[in-house]
């Protein structure tokens, strides 16, 4: 979701559909291990047998397809191929300020409670922190 017009959203519907029901089956296991050391200790060998699911090895093999046919490229359009085409760097600094804004953060200063409706884009946005890290050159992202 967070590659814009680069990849647009109907050529990842299928991928995404399928990382949703992993996602869905494993959020409440790892929000339960956050507070349980024997969760967290069970967790490795449940995702063992997850990984020998047929699920798991369709939406490997599903994404290496994607990957390898470049299936975000065939409709992309105007905006979508420049998007397509610029440096991470630039992208990805673009990227992470709309999407901080659009976490409206003031607003739940005063209704802290309903934070949690921003979890997915928290989530995103530390999923691309992690691994894109090394492109930014912003330390006040840390």
């Amino acid at each position: 979701a967070s590659l814009g017009q680069a990849a647009p959203r109907a050529s990842t519907r299928d991928l995404r559909s399928s990382l949703d029901a992993l996602l869905e089956d494993w959020r409440p296991l790892v929000q339960a291990g956050n507070d349980d050391e024997d969760i967290r200790r069970a967790a490795p060998e449940q995702f063992a047998e997850e990984l020998e699911d047929v699920r798991w090895g369709q939406f490997s093999l599903e994404t290496s397809r994607w990957l390898l046919a470049r299936a975000w490229t065939v409709e992309r359009k105007g905006r979508g191929e420049r998007q397509g085409k610029a440096q991470l760097a630039s992208w990805l600094a673009h990227l992470l300020g709309e999407e901080g804004r659009a976490l409206k953060l003031p607003l739940y200063t005063q209704r802290p409670e309903d934070l949690a409706e921003q979890l997915p884009r928290i989530e995103q946005l530390l999923g691309w922190l992690h691994h894109a890290r090394q492109v930014l050159e912003a330390p006040q992202m840390d």
